[in-house]
């Protein structure tokens, strides 16, 4: 990967762990983008020399990573970042070349147009602390949602992808089952993105959260990414991904 052309480059869930890059050969001149869960920052105000080693490799690297936010992230930090402009828009400057992309922005990268929506529901949140471990900020407000569908009508409500940490609701329930579907119905999240699926023109609507690699059968538009690094200028990494199975018990 990388090279002296700009790639373009989605990957999944991090959790801070950032030794994906690594393996990944990303370079000068290349954006890569995490569909949420990028966990850097983590650390709390009082502590935030604990992530700077990881953005200083990062910074290193080169290459712009650009992340929407998942439910996994510290939004106290991610709030009180400073806005910059980049990519056609407003983004949270975390590092020099660390950037969040915020919820219902739309922003052009590599030549392509993409409707950012973070957000989702920790469902096992009963068992953590709050604004600790979890945060209230994690769940797509409907002003959020509001703002977002203003920036897409002014586009012609199109854009060449949608990028979101959860999907809809309607596609995570075609891939999970038993138990794990009444989980999911307590997503109100993955519910507001409903209106999307249906009132928005887009080519692919990538996603993170499940923790999966592959295509949804049936709905060949969404793509779940986890391990996986694709460059979007490569459809052949597309095509090779495996249809995702349904996951419960």
């Amino acid at each position: 990967m990388g090279g002296a052309a700009m790639s373009l480059f989605l990957t999944g869930d991090l959790h801070g762990n950032i030794t994906r890059f690594r393996m990944a050969g990303l370079g000068a001149g290349d954006t890569v983008i995490v569909l949420g869960d990028f966990g850097v920052p983590w650390a709390d105000k009082e502590d935030v020399l604990a992530d700077r080693p990881k953005l200083e490799e990062l910074d290193h690297r080169g290459c712009d990573i650009a992340f929407i936010d998942g439910n996994h992230e510290n939004f106290k930090r991610l709030e009180a970042m400073p806005s910059a402009e980049r990519y056609g828009g407003i983004v949270g400057k975390v590092s020099e070349h660390v950037f969040h992309l915020r919820r219902g922005q739309v922003y052009e990268v590599g030549g392509r147009s993409f409707f950012c929506m973070g957000g989702a529901t920790t469902v096992d949140k009963a068992y953590f602390e709050a604004n600790k471990e979890w945060w209230p900020q994690e769940a797509i407000t409907d002003a959020q949602m509001q703002t977002g569908l203003e920036n897409l009508a002014r586009r012609g409500n199109a854009v060449d992808c949608i990028l979101t940490h959860t999907p809809p609701l309607s596609v995570l329930q075609k891939i999970v089952s038993g138990s794990m579907n009444n989980v999911v119905k307590n997503d109100p999240s993955a519910e507001k993105l409903e209106v999307l699926r249906t009132s928005i023109a887009y080519k692919y609507w990538f996603f993170g959260h499940m923790h999966m690699d592959g295509r949804v059968r049936d709905e060949p538009k969404f793509v779940a990414l986890f391990r996986s690094i694709i460059d979007l200028d490569k459809p052949s990494e597309l095509k090779k991904l495996p249809w995702l199975p349904r996951m419960g018990r």
